[in-house]
């Protein structure tokens, strides 16, 4: 018995290497799965730069008022940038977005900016939200994914 036990114990040490393998190797690579889906926030190409110059004039005579030119809002108006927005409307997209300005905004008369005046402010909003331009123009019907957070939006 004396060998049997010897033999089993020579087994069990061998194949000790290969159980801590089959759970570490596993365990990162979910992590570095994690770690780079974590960095793709949004895809580039969302929008214009024009749509986002369009949409500063725009936002400047519609929106900076109440929601201040560093867009950080004011007693009755909520932030328009940096994390506690990009919390606020994470799961959502710009056509929500673009709905919700266009429906509500400003609040003494709503969608009087116009449909393509809004639509340049929401362009306006993803790039004060270091959300990258690209060459595709923003639509109403985009449906842009507005991430939780950007690196740069961290930082605020």
């Amino acid at each position: 018995m004396g060998l049997a036990r010897a033999g089993t114990a020579q087994v069990t040490k061998d194949l000790q290497p290969l159980s801590v393998r089959l759970i570490v190797v596993p365990a990162v690579v979910a992590l570095a799965v994690a770690l780079v889906r974590g960095q793709q926030a949004t895809p580039a190409g969302t929008y214009t730069k024009e749509q986002a110059e369009a949409g500063k004039a725009a936002y400047q005579v519609n929106c900076e008022g109440c929601h201040r030119p560093d867009f950080q809002g004011d007693q009755d108006a909520k932030p328009l940038a940096g994390s506690s927005f990009l919390n606020a409307w994470r799961g959502k997209t710009s056509n929500d977005l673009f709905t919700r300005i266009n429906k509500t905004m400003p609040p003494d008369t709503p969608g009087s900016a116009g449909e393509e005046d809004n639509l340049n402010i929401v362009a306006f909003l993803l790039q004060a939200n270091k959300i990258p331009a690209g060459t595709t123009p923003l639509t109403y019907e985009s449906g842009v994914p507005i991430p939780a957070t950007t690196p740069a939006s961290d930082r605020r």
